[in-house]
């Protein structure tokens, strides 16, 4: 009979359980250390000028991120419309065919309609109530229906007060705007604010919107000074009229899918800089505003200022009780609380 020698069974068996462990060890070790050093390049589009707040912004923001990360998180910025208007860009995030974008805040509209809340016609007379709206509660609910969406907001960075540029003459009265064709975007509730005023709404995407000016598809439309400034539509437009008709938000956003696929650190990374540049990009918005008016003055657009806006506020009321509904009574009351 043969004897079975369990001592020198247990040491090999203890032998080798060492040796995976040890090996488990090292491909853990190897893993992390991989992890640290693999860089990870991340694409962000936008639809405006590289001379526009949201691009030189972004820039910055792109920057201290690859600084802060040591170069593991890499950003590439495709400005001007490159991959597409802001429709096109969001149902890339979340196809995962894009990264990043900055997007107007109604521009999710198609996706999220409560997200074109903030665009309700004369909500906020200034800033400082409109940040506090969306950086608080209103905006942490809207942030959550568009999490459920596979878009993470990272901060609400900001788009401005809306002017309207047209070639028909001032806007001063609402009767002014009658039957004036306005190019806004592919949005109901623009279009819903300017029927309500008398105009001639026609959805236009942002990247079509200067050769529609040029060529008289459209007299006129409506923009943040910034963006009519960089876009140089004083080109194709003759008369500025400064009414503030909606404050526009908008959103620097990373495909859920791809934020949770980053490492812990540089998800914080993202999170913290998206923050601090949030305020610098507000910051550098509201200093320009007090500065384009004279240059788009200068370039030769008539301005004119409109003082009483109470029969505008008057005839766009309809609007609040028409979208009551689509956005629900909490965020209305919220909305019309701030």
């Amino acid at each position: 009979m043969k004897f079975i020698n369990l001592k020198k069974i247990f040491s090999l068996t203890a032998l080798s359980l060492a040796l995976l462990l040890t090996g488990c060890s090292d491909s853990d070790d190897k893993a992390g250390a991989d992890d640290k050093e693999k860089v990870y390049e991340l694409s962000l589009g936008h639809e405006v000028s590289q001379s526009h707040s949201w691009h030189v912004t972004a820039s910055e923001f792109a920057e201290a991120v690859k600084e802060e990360s040591d170069g593991r998180l890499d950003i590439v910025i495709f400005p001007d419309g490159t991959l597409g208007g802001a429709t096109a860009m969001l149902e890339q995030i979340q196809i995962g065919d894009l990264d990043m974008a900055i997007t107007g805040g109604p521009s999710h509209a198609p996706i999220v309609p409560e997200m074109s809340i903030q665009n309700l016609p004369f909500l906020y007379d200034d800033r400082e109530k409109a940040y506090e709206a969306v950086d608080g509660e209103l905006g942490d609910l809207q942030f959550g229906l568009l999490k459920e969406k596979g878009i993470l907001g990272l901060a609400w960075w900001e788009d401005g007060f809306f002017q309207v540029t047209t070639n028909t003459g001032p806007i001063e009265t609402p009767e002014d705007l009658e039957g004036v064709k306005i190019r806004v975007p592919e949005i109901k509730l623009r279009q819903d604010i300017f029927k309500e005023l008398g105009a001639n709404p026609v959805p236009m995407s942002f990247t079509e919107l200067f050769t529609g000016l040029q060529q008289k598809a459209v007299d006129g439309q409506t923009n943040g000074l910034n963006t009519i400034y960089d876009s140089n539509f004083y080109e194709v437009q003759d008369y500025l009229s400064i009414l503030n008709i909606t404050w526009s938000p908008a959103v620097l956003e990373i495909g859920l899918d791809k934020f949770n696929s980053l490492p812990e650190d540089l998800q914080k990374i993202l999170k913290d800089n998206a923050i601090k540049y949030r305020d610098i990009q507000r910051k550098r918005t509201q200093e320009e505003d007090t500065d384009l008016i004279q240059k788009l003055e200068e370039k030769g657009m008539k301005v004119n200022v409109v003082d009483d806006l109470t029969p505008f506020i008057e005839k766009s009321k309809p609007v609040f009780e028409k979208y009551k509904d689509v956005f629900g009574e909490e965020l209305m009351d919220l909305i019309l609380e701030d």
